[in-house]
């Protein structure tokens, strides 16, 4: 994962994957390698989300569930 990469960014990239998984000439091998991209980019987006909720809790002390 690039260490640069932007939460935006990251879903742009799932969002093409999915797009390239979806079309029928789509193969085995690329199918393998783009599932495992996508994997890889939607927890690095589980944790930003989660980095940004604990941060905006911080902030306004408000730590609901």
């Amino acid at each position: 994962m690039e260490e640069n990469m932007t939460y935006s960014e990251a879903i742009a990239e799932v969002e093409a994957l999915i797009k390239k998984m979806e079309h029928p000439d789509n193969n085995l091998e690329n199918l393998t390698s783009q599932v495992k991209r996508a994997s890889e980019l939607l927890n690095y987006c589980k944790a930003q989300l989660t980095l940004t909720k604990n941060e905006v809790e911080n902030l306004t002390g408000n730590k609901e569930g």
